[in-house]
């Protein structure tokens, strides 16, 4: 199951990730819990079609790209195995109540471009 997050900050999405018991801080690092896969991007970046002229090393000038940071930090979550065993088709079995609810402000539909995909 692939979830797609985005929080305003790093600190809500870590937030989130911590309250619902995927993200745990154990010094020196950071650990996830087993049953997930986290991707996280951060600041998503696009082009904007516009242009712009910048000077190389050498006084050379080229044209490049300009881009714009979309708002919100983004990460993307696969849940590996279900917290029930009794798995349907219904996404319930795949998520406990207190993880839904912590992941809730943060979900996000699943956007139409996906800036990174998981391999398949």
């Amino acid at each position: 199951m692939n979830i797609y997050l985005k929080a305003d900050s790093l600190e809500d999405l870590q937030a989130a990730l911590v309250e619902a018991g995927i993200l745990e801080f154990d010094f020196p690092g950071t650990r996830v819990n087993s049953r997930f896969l986290l991707d996280y991007i951060g600041i998503i970046s696009r082009p904007t079609g516009e242009t712009t002229v910048e000077v190389g090393p050498e006084d050379e000038e080229c044209e490049v790209p300009v881009f714009e940071e979309l708002p919100g930090v983004h990460a993307n979550l696969i849940v590996r195995s279900p917290c029930e065993f009794d798995i349907s088709e219904e996404s319930s079995a795949w998520l406990s109540e207190s993880e839904r609810a912590a992941l809730d402000p943060v979900t996000i539909e699943a956007p139409t471009e996906p800036f990174r995909v998981w391999a398949s």
